[in-house]
């Protein structure tokens, strides 16, 4: 081949690779790396007790670690964007695994450092200074919650160690008011004529002192029971109504059965139609609520979110309005987007609020992209589409204790008393 010819090709191949490189996946935003930088280990206190505790002689290290323990109690040690997780006992391996590794998917191993009959454990990282993430030790092989830690949360898997930056701010509206009138929580038993959607119960929120003639707008949530434990969801609403932040409304608490999951991956119309057909049905008949799917919301987490967002799309004649957080992203889902044409956006007018974790999981997700990515993805086909909506990037990960955060800003994106 000629110089001139070889050069030629040279480039030509030389952009193919650098388009590939542009396509899709070049567009994901990355985790920042966790290590923590030269500045950053310059100014830690914790590095300093690192570096001071290995230049000693293990049997001189003991009455250190104990003196810094004894000025440090708990763990972890946070110092501005700095976390330091540390253990101490007598073990051959710790580990760590929790939202910050991985997603839960892999446990980063603890520094060791003898000190004689017992071994001080480390491990520190460089988060946002407004995260608040899960996380689990391993010790010898037997998983525990942080023996140092009096923090814990709620999971769908039990109870996990937590921890918040100094620039987290907890939601005040999570914890009873005594003040706040308390709303009335019914629970009925339901059964669908559809034997596919397993029978379970609802729960219905209804204002206190609410006017016997007033129809309220009315909110369907999604795997609600654990809505209603693990979010506070009631006194969310008593302290949002009772402090004039939101209308007042109507909610409907949907029980989650492990049936549901053949349904959402496999048949989707069959629950949203008994949500739309017959639990709607049931509740418009009990009580006194809004006619106009204006005035309707469902929301859900993960695959909840989905079914959320679907149901909308798919019944925009009962609900205009969705949410969904740490949303499973589907094909179906961004298909049914696409579908979409100019005429019927505009004439729906729909209003969807999504947000994902910065440590959400890394798979499960539209092609099995990690959720943050996928939701990103989702995020743009909105913003393309011109369909109203509201998008987060939260620092925390796929838990409840991230979701609960924001029951209060969901409820007032969409029925503050500002905008309605």
């Amino acid at each position: 081949m000629a110089p001139k010819s070889f050069l030629i090709a040279l480039i030509f191949l030389f952009s193919i690779i650098l388009f590939i490189g542009c396509g899709e996946n070049s567009t994901k935003i990355k985790r920042k790396s966790n290590q923590l930088s030269e500045l950053q280990l310059s100014k830690s206190e914790f590095a300093a007790f690192v570096k001071e505790l290995n230049s000693l002689e293990p049997e001189n290290r003991k009455s250190i670690v104990e003196n810094f323990i004894s000025e440090n109690p708990n763990s972890p040690v946070i110092e501005n964007d700095i976390v330091n997780f540390y253990w101490y006992g007598k073990a051959d391996t710790v580990l760590i695994t929790g939202d910050l590794q991985n997603a839960w998917q892999f446990p980063d191993t603890l520094h060791l450092i003898s000190c004689g009959d017992s071994s001080f454990f480390y491990k520190s990282y460089s988060v946002p200074n407004d995260s608040r993430l899960d996380y689990l030790l391993i010790v010898d092989g037997n998983t525990i919650i942080d023996p140092r830690n009096n923090s814990t949360t709620p999971s769908g898997y039990g109870i996990h160690s937590s921890f918040e930056m100094p620039g987290f701010q907890r939601d005040s509206l999570r914890f009873s008011n005594p003040n706040s009138e308390k709303g009335i929580l019914d629970t009925v038993k339901f059964i669908s004529k559809n034997n596919l959607f397993e029978e379970r119960e609802i729960a219905v929120y209804t204002p206190s002192n609410l006017s016997s003639d007033k129809r309220l707008p009315v909110v369907f949530v999604i795997d609600g029971f654990k809505a209603l434990e693990y979010s506070s969801y009631k006194n969310v609403l008593d302290n949002l109504i009772h402090n004039n932040e939101i209308i007042p409304l109507t909610v409907v608490f949907i029980d989650y059965k492990p049936a549901d999951d053949e349904l959402y991956n496999n048949d989707p119309s069959i629950f949203i139609d008994v949500l739309c057909d017959e639990i709607l049905s049931f509740v418009e008949s009990n009580y006194k609520i809004s006619s106009s799917n204006k005035n309707r919301l469902i929301c859900g987490i993960s695959a909840g979110g989905r079914m959320a967002l679907l149901t909308s799309l798919y019944r925009s004649d009962k609900f205009l309005n969705a949410a969904g957080q740490s949303t499973t992203i589907s094909e179906r889902l961004i298909d049914t987007i696409n579908e979409l044409n100019e005429e019927e956006i505009i004439s729906r007018n729909h209003n969807f609020y999504i947000d994902v974790g910065r440590y959400d999981l890394l798979s499960g997700g539209y092609k099995d992209y990690p959720f943050l990515y996928g939701n990103q993805i989702f995020d743009q086909l909105l913003t393309e589409k011109r369909i109203n909506h509201q998008f987060r990037i939260i620092n925390d990960g796929h838990q409840w204790a991230n979701w609960r955060e924001r029951t209060d800003d969901i409820l007032k994106y969409f029925f503050s008393f500002s905008i309605n």
